[in-house]
């Protein structure tokens, strides 16, 4: 975030396990992205909530949805690698 100040970055919590909200506020500092916006998932039918976000994900996590500004979508099953993150960012800008 620091380096694309053009980045809107959501991060949804979607973990099986309910997480304590102050446990995340303090991942997300770690990672320096307390001014992401982000949700977590406040449902015990947690498979309804994955539904909507991509209907062909399974649950595995962590998985990652990247939105373009035109809509296209690239899924990530398992970590994501930064550089590969960058790539994709980069690409978005041309």
């Amino acid at each position: 975030m620091k380096d694309r100040k053009d980045l809107h970055l959501v991060l949804i919590d979607a973990d099986l396990v309910p997480n304590e909200s102050n446990n995340v506020s303090a991942v997300l500092e770690s990672a320096g992205l307390t001014t992401a916006e982000n949700w977590i998932f406040d449902d015990a039918f947690a498979e309804r909530l994955r539904y909507e976000i991509d209907p062909q994900w399974q649950g595995e996590i962590p998985y990652t949805l990247l939105i373009a500004a035109d809509g296209s979508r690239k899924t990530i099953s398992g970590v994501v690698e930064s550089n590969a993150l960058r790539t994709w960012l980069d690409d978005q800008a041309r």
